[in-house]
């Protein structure tokens, strides 16, 4: 048997795939409760990408190829899931608005053009096409996320807030002033009234 077109696809033997899949179709769930205001959007945000940050770490050190050709190359597998899940991390702490977004989606920024560049190398160089094909599908994943992570980054509180709540411009002058000034406690209690009275 000719070993050259034989790849090992005994990886990682959680169903990271299948989890993967079901984390970014409740993400895209969340957004659209999100922005049709509907319930449970928060939860929904937390859970899918908590989940797909834990599964870029596991599928980041999951091994592509056992042959000993191809293990020069696992370093950016482990380097490309690490600065995904962080940038999941860094747009579930916008999304969220929680403190230090800002730092996760400057990695993301700034590491995944580099996964991005390092991952296209190595995909030249691979001798087998079905770990060539695992490389180009982390190629796409490493395009999507830095679009998303460089918007989220590129725009304002303001702007964020205002996409928001497209259709309540009262909300998001409300929600502004509170998320840009969190220890007043009169614009706190203006945004939490006004949302209260909307949710009845």
């Amino acid at each position: 048997m000719n070993m050259k077109n034989e790849v090992n696809t005994h990886l990682n033997p959680l169903p990271t795939g299948k989890v993967e899949i079901a984390g970014i179709a409740l993400f895209l769930i969340a957004l659209f409760l999100r922005f049709t205001h509907l319930p449970f959007s928060g939860p929904l945000t937390v859970l899918s990408l908590g989940t797909l940050a834990v599964i870029y770490i596991i599928r980041g050190f999951e091994i592509i190829g056992f042959q000993q050709d191809e293990k020069q190359f696992n370093a950016v597998n482990m380097i490309t899931g690490v600065i995904l899940s962080i940038t999941c991390i860094g747009i579930l702490f916008r999304l969220m608005y929680w403190p230090f977004s800002q730092m996760h989606l400057t990695i993301a920024c700034f590491g995944l053009p580099i996964a991005f560049g390092w991952l296209f190398t190595v995909r030249t160089k691979v001798i087998y096409k079905e770990t060539a094909h695992v490389y180009f599908l982390k190629l796409i994943r490493v395009a999507v996320f830095f679009a998303l992570a460089a918007t989220l980054y590129s725009i304002s509180l303001k702007t964020q807030i205002d996409i928001e709540n497209w259709d309540d411009t009262k909300m998001a002058e409300l929600k502004y002033k509170y998320m840009s000034n969190q220890n007043n406690a009169q614009y706190r209690e203006e945004y939490l009234e006004y949302r209260k009275n909307k949710l009845k």
